[in-house]
């Protein structure tokens, strides 16, 4: 990973969590896409594990984009 993509944490502060779980596999997904752009989501990834939880969070009914990637309550 580079060096100006160390911190994801501060850059999606005013994220609404609800769950701990959906916050940790958030920022694992956003390290993997970060320290590999252009590739994949299973390259990025790096292996079919963690690729199928990349796709189970994004299709997760309780995760929103329209509401700043707030999660519904």
């Amino acid at each position: 990973m580079t060096a100006e993509y160390k911190n994801w944490q501060e850059e999606f502060v005013d994220i609404n969590f609800t769950d701990q779980r959906l916050k940790s596999r958030f920022f694992k997904i956003i390290d993997a896409f970060a320290a590999s752009p252009g590739k994949s989501t299973w390259a990025a990834t790096g292996s079919r594990s963690s690729a199928k939880a990349a796709y189970r969070f994004f299709s997760n009914s309780e995760i929103s984009k329209d509401r700043d990637f707030a999660f519904r309550k």
